[in-house]
């Protein structure tokens, strides 16, 4: 899967924030690499609700839905990477077609995002000693690059 060049900060209330840099596009990028990314953007949203319940998640995570749905959005409108879309629709009206045709789209993108979010949480729960031990070192020194937890997975 991708690995993205995270940098992750201590924040100044004492909790652990940061942001994923994607590597550049090689153009050789299909399904897999894609559902990575959106994994990785719906990683915040999902460690909250995994640490925290739905009920405490924080604003903060609005960011990691926004760019989780708008790259489904430009998978399905963009790259025809969704499954539902089909030439079924065209013995329909026109505008019926339309409407037929963004109801799909919402469904696929939905169903991205879900996927996305799955993949999230089995990452999430797979590496949790990891990710631990990742928070602690955090919390010792305020920023870290890859190369220096590589150690870690």
């Amino acid at each position: 899967g991708v690995l993205p060049d995270m940098i992750k900060t201590r924040l100044s209330n004492g909790e652990v924030g940061g942001y994923c840099k994607f590597p550049e596009d090689t153009g050789l990028s299909d399904r897999e690499y894609y559902m990575n990314y959106i994994a990785v953007a719906m990683a915040g949203y999902a460690g909250e609700f995994m640490r925290k319940g739905f009920n405490n998640i924080s604003v903060g995570c609005s960011s990691d839905i926004l760019t989780a749905t708008s790259l489904a959005a430009s998978l399905v409108k963009v790259l025809g990477l969704g499954s539902h879309l089909s030439a079924s629709g065209f013995s329909m009206s026109r505008d019926a077609l339309v409407t037929h045709n963004k109801e799909m789209i919402s469904e696929e993108v939905d169903d991205l995002i879900g996927e996305g979010l799955f993949l999230a949480f089995n990452c999430l729960d797979f590496y949790d000693k990891e990710h631990r031990e990742l928070t602690k070192i955090l919390m010792k020194q305020p920023t870290t690059r890859p190369k220096d937890i590589k150690h870690l997975f």
